[in-house]
C-alpha cells in the first residue's frame, strides 16, 4: 500500500532495533512496540486502527520482523524479542532504511526458497503485502499474540508464586524472631507461653481421697 513504504518499513525496523540493542537482556514484545511508538512520530494511517480491530502501527510492525527473523537478525524467544550478532551487523552495515529492508527481505526469500513446498506451515507476508488486512497476515498475528499472552500468563502467575513464598518466609522469620525475644526477657531460656503450659500440665496430683490438710476423707469421718 501506499501508505507503508519500504523506506518507512526499514526505518521503523532500524529504531526497533536501535531500542533492542541499548538494553543488554530481551525485551518483551509489547514494551518494544510501546518504545518504538514513543520514539518515532507515527503517520495519521499508522495510528488508525484495522476494521478487524488493533493499531495499525503495531501490526505492520510485527509483520515487517518476520523478514529479519528470518534473516537471523532477530530473536523471538516466549513473547521475548532481542538483537542477534548477525543483526547488529547488519544494523551498521545498512544504514539506509530501505537498504536494511531490502537486504532483509531477500534473505527471506532465500530461506523460503530452501524450505519444502509443504512443509512451511507458517503463513507468511511478502513485503509487497505490507499494510495489507488479508487472512494471511491475521493468521500470524493471531499465533504470535496468544503465544505472547500464554507466556505473559505463565510470567504472571510465577510472579504471584514467588511473592506469596516471600511473604510465608517472611512471616515465618518474623515468629522465630519473636519467639527468640520472648525466651531472652523470661529468663530461663523457654518462651513464657511454654513455661506457662509446662506449669499447668506437670503439676503433681493430688492422690485420691487426701485433703489439704493431709487426712484422707475416710479418716476424717472417723
Amino acid at each position: 500500500m501506499a501508505d507503508v513504504t519500504r523506506r518507512r518499513t526499514g526505518e521503523l525496523l532500524r529504531k526497533l532495533f536501535e531500542i533492542l540493542m541499548a538494553v543488554p537482556d530481551e525485551v518483551r514484545a509489547q514494551d518494544a512496540l510501546a518504545m518504538l511508538a514513543n520514539a518515532v512520530e507515527l503517520t495519521e494511517y499508522e495510528a488508525g486502527n484495522y476494521p478487524t480491530g488493533g493499531r495499525r502501527f503495531e501490526k505492520n510492525v510485527r509483520f515487517s520482523t518476520v523478514d529479519t527473523v528470518k534473516a537471523g537478525w532477530l530473536l523471538k524467544n516466549n513473547g521475548h524479542w532481542s538483537v542477534t550478532d548477525a543483526g547488529r551487523s547488519a544494523y551498521k552495515k545498512f544504514q539506509v532504511p530501505e537498504a536494511f529492508y531490502k537486504e532483509a527481505v531477500r534473505l527471506y526469500r532465500e530461506w523460503k526458497l530452501s524450505q519444502p513446498q509443504d512443509a512451511d506451515a507458517e503463513v507468511l507476508v511478502d513485503a509487497d503485502e505490507l499494510g495489507s488486512d488479508g487472512a494471511a497476515r491475521e493468521f500470524t498475528l493471531t499465533y504470535e499474540l496468544a503465544d505472547e499472552q500464554a507466556w505473559a500468563e505463565i510470567e504472571r502467575f510465577l510472579i504471584f508464586v514467588n511473592t506469596r513464598w516471600d511473604n510465608t518466609l517472611r512471616f515465618l522469620g518474623s515468629r522465630r524472631i519473636h519467639r527468640r525475644k520472648l525466651r531472652m526477657t523470661s529468663g530461663t531460656g523457654i518462651c513464657p507461653d511454654e513455661l506457662d503450659r509446662r506449669r499447668r500440665f506437670c503439676r503433681p496430683r493430688r492422690p485420691a481421697g487426701l485433703t489439704a490438710t493431709g487426712v484422707t476423707s475416710s479418716k476424717k469421718s472417723a
